[in-house]
C-alpha cells in the first residue's frame, strides 16, 4: 500500500483501489469518495512533487466545473486530497499539519 508504487499511476485507481478503502474512510466520507472519484476520472498519472506523489483529474466531459488533486506523502504514506466545483471553494481532505503539496495548495486558490 505505499505510495512509490503509484509513479505513474491515476488518481481514479487510487481511489477505487480496495487496499486504500480504509485509509480514505478515514478523513472522507463515503459520499465524499463517491465524489473525488467522478472529479478524477480523467487525469494525470501520478509525479513526484516535492515530498508527495501527486495527480490532477477533473469531471469527464465537465473538466472546467469539477477538478481534484490526490497527493501522497513519500514518507509515511498519508494521503491528502482536494476538490474543487465552479464556483466553490476547495474542500480539502486530511492532515494538513506537515505541509500542502503545491498542487492542492494551486487548487485551492483557483488556479
Amino acid at each position: 500500500m505505499g505510495a512509490a508504487v503509484w509513479l505513474g499511476g491515476y488518481a481514479y485507481d487510487l481511489l477505487t483501489a480496495p487496499e486504500w478503502q480504509k485509509a480514505l474512510l478515514s478523513i472522507m466520507s463515503e459520499a465524499g469518495l463517491r465524489d473525488a472519484q467522478v472529479f478524477t476520472s480523467l487525469g494525470s498519472d501520478f509525479v513526484k512533487e516535492g515530498d508527495w506523489l501527486v495527480a490532477t483529474g477533473c469531471k469527464a466531459r465537465d473538466c472546467d466545473a469539477a477538478m481534484g488533486v490526490v497527493a501522497l506523502r513519500r514518507a509515511d504514506n498519508a494521503v491528502m486530497l482536494a476538490l474543487r466545483e465552479l464556483g466553490q471553494g476547495a474542500t480539502i481532505f486530511g492532515d494538513q499539519s506537515l505541509g500542502v503539496p503545491l498542487s492542492i495548495n494551486s487548487l485551492r486558490a483557483g488556479n
